[in-house]
């Protein structure tokens, strides 16, 4: 990686990966930087983000159209796009250097940098669900005093994981605009996008579940699937425990209250003899208002405006057997077992995907990943579209 001077001339605090050294004629080494910075603190600023964009990743202006903007001398009349998280305007959008693609994450208002590292964080994992692909190889942060980004107060460069590269996405407006016979791609919307990554940005949970999707998708299909299922249990959860007024069996809870003391007095006058587990008795009785698991899966849909075909439903019934180990297919054939997986781990992807963007009150038209597995095997025994509204 080359600096700018002023960089070089600095010590490298967090030092290197890996260096080897070559002493002969002159002094040579090369190796692999881990950390370096340069005058950077978190105090208040104006920080921007680079992060390399691979080749085989698409950039935001295919899913998200933005508006126009100029860095330097170039002028592009797509892809600005803004986003508000809270009090905190950010801008996200692509631009090309030396050859090199990068993702440009910029606050466009004064924040401390652990606000700022988190928002990135929520827009990069954001985009991920999106795309298919999360990027995070390497991360270049810049401190700025003024909004103009016209002069860096400080630097630093870090490695962080690889990236994970995927045809597994949520949407794809320029094949639904060839499927669909279209005049124009319907890209995803600016608002939707600010609305995901300010949940992405509040809400640790749901952080959590697209991390699992977004981390999980280039796993074997085992962990895969049980992965996907783990992010459709967290944000059942979320989408229950927000609705506890409408999932709960009865509608007062004074009313459940009262029959819960009433059953409870019943049973403690029992014998102890009675039982063989008497507590177990009454912690079920204490469960009395409580949605039942199974049921809450189907509920959390329900309640998000989401329609499930039986197809859906008996993936959901699947969830026990991979969570504890129960692997289905086992007695199948390799092909015949990856095949099923394979199926099952997108139907589920797909199931929490559109479940996250409904609980994040997006709009949008939604990509059918296993109608294309079917579709890619020269099969079409799928019967549903290929792309559908949420």
């Amino acid at each position: 990686m080359r600096l700018p001077r002023c960089f070089q001339r600095k010590l490298l605090p967090s030092g290197a990966c890996n260096v080897s050294n070559n002493i002969g004629s002159g002094f040579n080494s090369n190796g692999e930087l881990c950390e370096l910075d340069w005058n950077f603190d978190e105090s208040n600023g104006y920080y921007r983000a680079l992060l390399p964009l691979s080749q085989f990743s698409r950039p935001p202006v295919n899913y998200i159209s933005g508006g126009a903007f100029k860095v330097g001398r170039s002028t592009r009349y797509y892809g600005y796009i803004s986003i508000q998280l809270g009090d905190n305007r950010m801008a996200f959008y692509d631009y090309s250097y030396k050859k090199q693609r990068y993702l440009v994450i910029d606050s466009l208002s004064s924040m401390v940098y652990p606000q700022f590292e988190k928002a990135v964080e929520a827009v990069i994992y954001s985009f991920g669900l999106l795309s298919g692909s999360l990027t995070r190889d390497e991360l270049m942060l810049f401190r700025h005093s003024e909004p103009s980004f016209g002069k860096v107060a400080g630097f630093q460069f870090r490695q962080i994981e690889d990236t994970i590269l995927s045809s597994i996405g949520t949407i794809d407006p320029h094949e639904h605009k060839m499927y669909a016979g279209l005049d124009k791609a319907i890209h995803f919307s600016e608002e939707d996008f600010s609305k995901l990554a300010t949940l992405c940005f509040n809400e640790l949970p749901f952080k959590r579940a697209i991390r699992i999707i977004t981390q999980s998708r280039n796993l074997p299909q085992e962990i895969k699937t049980a992965s996907f299922f783990v992010a459709l249990e967290t944000i059942k959860n979320l989408i229950t425990t927000s609705n506890e007024e409408r999932t709960r069996s009865f509608k007062e809870q004074d009313d459940a209250i009262k029959l819960i003391l009433d059953c409870r007095g019943l049973v403690n006058k029992l014998l102890d003899s009675k039982f063989n587990f008497k507590k177990r008795v009454l912690n079920k009785l204490d469960q009395l208002n409580d949605i039942g698991n199974n049921e809450s899966f189907l509920m959390s849909f329900e309640l998000m405006g989401l329609e499930l075909n039986s197809a859906e439903i008996q993936c959901i019934k699947n969830r026990n057997r991979f969570l504890h180990g129960n692997m289905p297919f086992e007695n199948e054939g390799k092909g015949v077992k990856d095949k099923e997986l394979s199926e099952i781990a997108l139907r589920t992807h797909d199931l929490v995907c559109s479940l996250i963007l409904k609980y994040a009150g997006c709009n949008c038209y939604f990509k059918n990943n296993l109608k294309y597995l079917n579709l890619d095997d020269g099969e079409n025994k799928i019967i549903e579209p290929l792309f559908k509204k949420i």
